[in-house]
C-alpha cells in the first residue's frame, strides 16, 4: 500500500501575491521618485548667502520686501536662466566662489544683470539649519578674489558709513555692519561713488553691474528703513522698464 504524500500549499493566494509584487512595484518607483524630486522636497530655507535662506545674510528677506512691494519676483534653479531672462537678473556671490557653478561666462549672462560681492561668512546652527549660529567678515584678498572676475586689478577696501550718499535714483543715507565695502577699479564704470570708492559699478558697454556691499540687499540689511528705500530705489532704476520681473538666481549657489 502506497503512501500519499501530503499536498504542498501556498501561504498566500494567487490575489494576495497580485497585490503583494503591485505594492513592491510601486515602492520601487516611489523610491526613485523621490531621488530624482529629492531637491524640491528637501528645505531649501538653510543658512547661507542664496535667495532661498532666511537667515541673517541670506535673500529671502528681499524676495519678501519685493513681493510685499507688487513686484514680479522668482527664485530660479534653470540654468538657461543666466542666459535667457525677461527682467532684471540678480546672482549673489557665495563666500566660497564659483565651485559649485555650472560653467558659464560672467559677461554673457541675460541684461540687466546685477551681481552682488560676498562680504560676510558664517555657519549654520546645527539644531536650527535655516538659522546663522556666528558670522565673521571675510577678508578683503577673498572678496578681491570674486572682484578681479570682472576687473582683474580690482581692489576691495572697507570704510566708515558715508552717510548720506547721492546717487542717479536720488539721495539715501543706507547703513552698513561694521564698515561700507567698496571697489576700486579702472576698468569698470562707477554708478554710485563715495569718497572711499565704488559701491555700485557697471562693466563698461552692458547692463552688467557689480554692487560691492551686500548689506544692502542681505536680510539683515533690509530690515533698516534706509536700506530697503536705497535698495528699492537702486532695483527699480536698474530694471529697463518699471514693471520688469525681477529673478534671483540659485544655480551659483549649487541648487
Amino acid at each position: 500500500m502506497s503512501e500519499r504524500l501530503p499536498r504542498a500549499s501556498t501561504p498566500f493566494s494567487s490575489m494576495t501575491s497580485a497585490l503583494l509584487v503591485g505594492v513592491g512595484t510601486f515602492l520601487f518607483i516611489a523610491i526613485f521618485a523621490l531621488l530624482a524630486w529629492s531637491p524640491d522636497l528637501a528645505s531649501k530655507n538653510r543658512a547661507g548667502q542664496h535667495p532661498y535662506s532666511e537667515s541673517a545674510l541670506g535673500y529671502a528677506g528681499l524676495v519678501r520686501l519685493l513681493e510685499a512691494d507688487g513686484q514680479s519676483v522668482s527664485v530660479s534653479r534653470l540654468s538657461s536662466t543666466l542666459n535667457f531672462n525677461d527682467g532684471l537678473l540678480i546672482l549673489t556671490l557665495p563666500s566660497f566662489g564659483l565651485n559649485r557653478a555650472i560653467e558659464f561666462d560672467l559677461e554673457n549672462v541675460a541684461q540687466p544683470a546685477l551681481y552682488v560681492l560676498p562680504k560676510w561668512t558664517g555657519f549654520a546652527d546645527r539644531e536650527k539649519p535655516s538659522w546663522q549660529k556666528d558670522t565673521e567678515l571675510l577678508m578683503r584678498s577673498t572678496v578681491e578674489y570674486s572682484a578681479r572676475l570682472f576687473d582683474p586689478e580690482a581692489k576691495v577696501w572697507r570704510m566708515r558709513n558715508p552717510g548720506e550718499i547721492e546717487t542717479p535714483f536720488g539721495t539715501h543715507a543706507p547703513t552698513f555692519e561694521h564698515k561700507m565695502q567698496v571697489l576700486e577699479s579702472d576698468r569698470l564704470v562707477p554708478i554710485v561713488e563715495t569718497p572711499g570708492g565704488t559701491l555700485l559699478a557697471m562693466i563698461p558697454d552692458t547692463s552688467i553691474y557689480i554692487l560691492s556691499d551686500p548689506d544692502l540687499l542681505n536680510t539683515f540689511g533690509v530690515s533698516r528703513r534706509e536700506n530697503a528705500g536705497f535698495t528699492l530705489s537702486m532695483l527699480d532704476w536698474l530694471k529697463y522698464y518699471s514693471d520688469d520681473s525681477i529673478t534671483f538666481d540659485a544655480t551659483i549657489h549649487g541648487f
